[in-house]
């Protein structure tokens, strides 16, 4: 025999239907009390879906290098404002030996190249001229593959160009647009306008005002590019990667002299076996540096997955605080909506009477004012993602670096929260109406 098909329990539905009768029935006072409900949802709902866009997004931009490649350097990426005492001596430049020791000891990878940076360059051809604020890099053959650059025109720079100092240049999309806008770039002569000697001070991770007043006056460098790096767009927060002018390693030393830091890109063979391969240049680095066991590194690794969790952290910090600030949202609306609820249960007190008077029990009565309370909360809450999508929504289309991807968990959150608040504080108005005496109930005006 097959079995009856079960049906919603009919006072459970008849409490739903109750609660949205009462809530047509007082728009007004419906609308005010869930005012708490609706702003602690909307905001955690346009926070969260701001966050989660924002994340996605950096994920996809933060490709400073490739998923196999990490970098050596002197500093941490991101250096903290009152470090420790040990953090803040000077240390030790990395060299370009370092470079050729590490490609000769670590079998687990492929290419290693050496990089160093000039910024706040500005770059000329015939009579146009750039802003003063692009980046020179002085690479290797390794620099292009390591740092995803694609040549989309022309060559890049080779073992050739750097055994013989060549005045070559590969330059960024950016520069080509600007400079030779109706021309092959390839084969063109550029000017760089370059400060030789300080101007970047190193032990202060930036770049010192005293350094750059003390830096002799700008020369200007002339170079024939050879070729053109593939347009790369916008990444992280607006940083341009297509402002790049490579050139030969030696011949950026040469121009800007050896006394400084470079950095060191390293490409593993495979995605697995970067962690072997950090510990594998971890010791060739130790003994190269002449470490003692006890000694801390006093070089430091940097990947794109390491900047990826450093900003996963911060964000992870902002949604706790989102979620807590909607927490207290919800919970005085919970108070407002046990306030109505009361002020609701002494309205009603006659007719609670006369349905206790006809036969319904005190659960009835305690689950049609527990649901009530509910269906209140959840409408706030429901309310309240559909403003807080919408915000979120406008936000993006004002501001076009943010994007809005709300996450459905973030909206199931709400809504339960929803619930348990309707419910906690719906309970003790509940509990009220279900004990009153039928008889006084009755007597009621």
């Amino acid at each position: 025999m097959a079995p009856i098909p079960r049906t919603p329990h009919p006072v459970a539905v008849s409490s739903v239907f109750l609660a949205f009768d009462s809530l047509r029935a007082h728009k007004l006072r419906a609308f005010l009390t869930l005012l708490g409900v609706i702003i602690g949802v909307a905001a955690v709902i346009g926070m969260m879906a701001i966050i989660q866009g924002v994340q996605q997004k950096t994920e996809r931009e933060m490709t400073i290098l490739q998923s196999s490649v990490f970098q050596v350097q002197k500093w941490p990426m991101i250096r903290t404002e009152g470090g420790n005492r040990e953090e803040q001596k000077p240390r030790r430049d990395i060299v370009p030996a370092y470079a050729a020791a590490i490609r000769e000891r670590c079998s687990a990878v492929s290419l290693v190249g050496p990089e160093v940076w000039e910024f706040g360059v500005a770059v000329a051809a015939g009579g146009r001229s750039t802003e003063p604020n692009f980046v020179i890099a002085g690479a290797t053959p390794e620099f292009f593959p390591n740092n995803g650059y694609f040549i989309s025109n022309g060559r890049a720079v080779s073992y050739a160009d750097v055994n013989a100092n060549a005045r070559v240049a590969v330059i960024g999309a950016q520069a080509a647009e600007e400079l030779f806008p109706h021309v092959d770039p390839v084969g063109q002569a550029i000017r760089v306008t370059y400060r030789p000697g300080p101007g970047f001070d190193d032990d202060m991770g930036g770049f010192s005002e005293l350094a750059a007043a003390a830096a002799p006056a700008p020369i200007v460098s002339r170079l024939t590019v050879i070729g053109v790096i593939e347009e790369v767009g916008p990444k992280f927060m607006g940083r341009n990667e297509d402002n790049r002018v490579a050139i030969p390693f030696s011949t950026f030393e040469e121009l800007y002299g050896k006394n400084r830091s470079i950095n060191i890109t390293i490409q593993a063979r495979s995605p697995e076996l970067v962690p072997v391969a950090m510990d594998q240049v971890t010791e060739v680095m130790r003994r190269e540096r002449g470490l003692r066991p006890n000694e801390e590194n006093d070089f430091e690794f940097y990947s794109t997955q390491m900047s990826i969790d450093f900003f996963n952290n911060m964000t992870r910090n902002i949604k706790a605080a989102a979620i807590a600030i909607c927490a207290m949202s919800l919970l005085v609306a919970g108070i407002g909506i046990m306030n109505i609820m009361l002020v609701s249960v002494r309205e009603r007190t006659r007719e609670i009477g006369v349905r206790k008077a006809i036969g319904a029990r005190r659960r009835d009565i305690l689950l049609q004012f527990v649901t009530e309370a509910v269906v209140l909360s959840e409408a706030g809450g429901v309310i309240g993602v559909l403003v807080g999508i919408g915000l979120a929504a406008l936000a993006a289309r004002i501001v076009p670096q943010l994007e809005a991807v709300v996450p459905v968990w973030a909206v199931l959150l709400g809504l339960v929260f929803c619930s348990l608040v309707g419910l906690f504080f719906g309970i003790y108005p509940a509990v009220r109406a279900a004990r009153l005496d039928p008889i006084l109930a009755l007597r009621d005006e």
